[in-house]
């Protein structure tokens, strides 16, 4: 198998753990492993040390096993920042030609890596689907089905589906949708695009910083109104960022 190393080891304690649908017992994750039961006790600390920053934690019962438990998005995220290389794309790779398919069709404009986080998302979201596994998003997010994002999020979610032959929940672009409107870039967020709206109270935040700044440095952007919708524009999908726990 070729795990020589503790990092090594916690990866792939990492993997089995977060694709079982059931219960995995200590012993036999120790036989597939070729190591000592106490060299398992060791490496899963520091697997379950990397869950805790997901808000994910390992169950164990007594003749069952373990298990990890926490939200979807928790397990996701952890699988996109610590097991990613399974997932890297190739300029050819069907769901990242949706993807900028679908961005360019909604002129929806993001960073390359955005692109990437995005595209390791989907990836990551259809083999988790495949497998049983589905996001739930709060209430407050219905917001996002007013938005371009959202129906350019459906569309991309028709494709897959069509493409991996399987069946995605309204969750799950609703989801995608939140990583798009995350990830827009202050061009891309054009004065003409009538669905993004900017909230009262992040204009309002943007009126107390421009005031703190004439207050404090003496210089006057109060009536700088291209600043000011400048300003507005970076705080919108920020304050999405925030809300979702996404990357900053």
């Amino acid at each position: 198998m070729g795990l020589t190393t503790p990092e090594e080891r916690v990866k792939y304690l990492l993997n089995e753990l977060l694709s079982a649908q059931t219960y995995v017992k200590m012993d036999d994750l120790a036989e597939k492993m070729y190591i000592s039961r106490q060299t398992l006790v060791n490496d899963l600390r520091k697997a379950e040390s990397i869950l805790d920053g997901y808000g994910l934690i390992v169950e164990k019962k007594s003749r069952y096993g373990m298990k990890v438990l926490g939200q979807e998005l928790g397990m996701r995220r952890c699988i996109s920042e610590h097991l990613s290389k399974k997932y890297e794309a190739e300029s050819r790779d069907k769901t990242l030609q949706l993807i900028l398919y679908v961005l360019k069709q909604f002129h929806l404009e993001i960073t390359e890596a955005a692109l990437r986080e995005l595209y390791l998302y989907a990836k990551i979201s259809v083999k988790r689907m495949e497998q049983g596994f589905f996001v739930r998003m709060p209430e407050e997010a219905e917001f996002m089905k007013e938005r371009t994002e959202f129906r350019a999020a459906s569309v991309l979610a028709e494709e897959l589906e069509a493409a991996d032959s399987i069946v995605i929940p309204e969750c799950e672009p609703l989801y995608l949708a939140v990583l798009m409107a995350g990830n827009r870039t202050f061009a891309a967020a054009g004065w003409e695009d009538t669905n993004y709206v900017i909230p009262q109270y992040l204009d309002e935040l943007v009126d107390r910083m421009v005031n703190t700044v004439y207050e404090t440095f003496g210089l006057d952007y109060r009536r700088n109104l291209e600043l000011r919708m400048a300003l507005n524009y970076h705080m919108v999908p920020m304050d999405i960022r925030l809300r979702y726990q996404l990357k900053i």
